[in-house]
């Protein structure tokens, strides 16, 4: 996983140099390109996350007994901070466990 990161710096930073030298983009046109691509991919990211807790809530079922999962979600939600869908959405790696129970058990 560290290579991974360091390859990711890495090509970040060949972009910005590709960015400065090639294209003769300013250094804070650069910082709002990033900071549009960072909001795009934290949006497919936490998609991706949600689908997968989806995924797991289907397989406690399969594997638990429903009410068995339905009240492990409830006392989540008890002890959870409660938030929007938006903002969960934006910021947080799971979906609240209200929306969680709600539409899958």
């Amino acid at each position: 996983m560290a290579e991974l990161g360091l390859f990711l710096f890495a090509i970040k930073q060949l972009l910005i140099i590709i960015m400065l030298g090639e294209w003769r983009i300013s250094l804070w046109e650069i910082v709002l390109w990033f900071h549009f691509a960072l909001f795009i991919f934290r949006l497919l990211y936490h998609k991706l996350c949600w689908s997968q807790e989806e995924e797991a809530d289907k397989a406690a079922v399969s594997v638990v007994s429903k009410s068995e999962t339905r009240r492990e979600l409830e006392r989540l939600q008890k002890t959870e901070r409660p938030t929007s869908l938006l903002f969960a959405f934006l910021y947080r790696e799971h979906p609240p466990a209200k929306y969680r129970r709600l539409r899958h058990i």
